[in-house]
């Protein structure tokens, strides 16, 4: 497959019923990660991962930023009213997110078909240990990039991952905007 026929595949639009269906998998995978989220510090502790000091404040699940000292969670940078620390947030997340998927679903994706059923399967373990940096998130991890890649082998486009990828992630945001507007 050449690649500006991958490229076309991977950005295939999608009809309203495959949009429907790929929203719904979608949205039952983040509610699953959701209510999964407590056992982050369990698995954390059951394996011996801790999380590093120097991880910012919105990659801990142990620290609840709506109720910490803002000068805990940004040492040395005030957040109180920096919307540069938002706009500089919200363009790296952007092209990590638009990064990501290109290459996990769009590229990655389609050469390992040769693995049949399993490619999408191989393909979500894949993205999620890509994430080393966030070892104790695995088990969040695990829901949300074998969904991301279930719905892109299902449908053969890339949007609802990316759509859901920008969507769970610009969460971080509100709440760091949250924190910036006080």
């Amino acid at each position: 497959m050449g690649i500006s026929l991958r490229i076309r595949t991977c950005l295939k639009k999608l009809s309203l019923k495959e949009w429907g269906i790929a929203i719904g998998l979608l949205i039952v995978s983040f509610l699953i990660t959701m209510g999964i989220q407590p056992l982050v510090p369990v698995f954390a502790d059951a394996v011996g991962l801790s999380i590093p000091d120097y991880m910012p404040f919105f990659l801990n699940p142990e620290i609840d930023p709506m109720n910490t000292d803002p000068a805990i969670l940004s040492p040395g940078l005030d957040l109180q009213g920096n919307y540069a620390v938002l706009l500089l947030m919200g363009v790296t997340l952007f092209l990590n997110i638009l990064t990501e998927e290109v290459y996990f679903r769009g590229w990655m994706l389609p050469k390992l078909a040769r693995y049949g059923a399993w490619s999408w399967v191989i393909n979500g373990v894949l993205f999620a240990f890509y994430h080393t940096f966030q070892l104790w998130l695995l088990p969040v991890l695990l829901v949300a990039s074998l969904s991301f890649a279930y719905v892109t082998n299902r449908t053969k486009s890339i949007w609802p991952a990316l759509v859901m990828h920008l969507i769970t992630n610009t969460l971080s945001l509100l709440a760091v905007l949250a924190l910036i507007a006080g």
